[in-house]
């Protein structure tokens, strides 16, 4: 299997406990890996230094074979996208937040908003197209989640990295993510998912499954 994306002794410091996150993984085309550890070890940490929303203090990423520093961080965020544990919503309607990303210089001018994934995303996630002319503020915590998890995969991306992605999620909801997120990575190759939650069902319900454990102290992380 291709390799899509690899880090190396990733590392961040930490102020408090003089901690120490050290990881290191290998992401390989149609795989999951699961990153587990208490509270505090990074998890969270983790997947910002992989968005590149947050800089190590050491160590190095290489995205299909391609040192992080020669690729624009826009240009990474479109192909890496990052979900947060608490959905970000943008001000304006549902339909205005589906959208707001191909407005943006980081999106291909080959790469258009398509209303017919958009309604097949909404209704496999359980979403009416209602929803579209709703003030996007209005939505329930699920419900954002739900969105902003469409709004990512409506821009093609190859990797998700999703931190808790169905913390806000009844069961039946939870359901109908992971397995949208599971035929989203069959479909198609050069797609990948690391994903951190405390659901054990969200990891186990996943093909391709790794793991990537991080320690309590500053011992860092290991891929097994």
């Amino acid at each position: 299997m291709a390799e899509i994306l690899k880090f190396i002794d990733l590392t961040r410091h930490f102020e408090r406990d003089n901690y120490l996150l050290q990881a290191s993984g290998v992401l390989a085309e149609g795989s999951v890996l699961a990153v587990r550890g208490p509270s505090g070890s990074g998890k969270s940490t983790l997947l910002k230094m992989l968005a590149r929303l947050l800089a190590p203090n050491g160590g190095g990423m290489l995205y299909r074979g391609q040192d992080y520093s020669s690729i624009s961080p826009l240009e990474w965020r479109r192909r890496i996208q990052y979900l947060s544990q608490k959905p970000v919503i943008f001000g304006g309607t549902v339909e205005q937040n589906l959208k707001m990303p191909f407005s943006l210089s980081m999106i291909s001018r080959d790469v258009f908003f398509d209303w017919v994934r958009a309604d097949e995303y909404m209704q496999a996630l359980g979403l009416s197209a209602e929803m579209l002319s709703q003030e996007a503020q209005t939505l329930s915590g699920g419900e954002a989640a739900r969105v902003a998890l469409i709004r990512a995969l409506l821009i093609d991306p190859e990797v998700l990295l999703l931190d808790e992605p169905t913390a806000y999620l009844d069961e039946n909801s939870r359901k109908r993510m992971i397995a949208v997120l599971r035929n989203w990575l069959q479909s198609q190759p050069f797609r990948a998912i690391i994903i951190v939650s405390h659901q054990p069902g969200d990891i186990l319900e996943l093909p391709g499954l790794m793991f990537l454990d991080l320690a309590a102290s500053s011992a860092g992380g290991n891929l097994i």
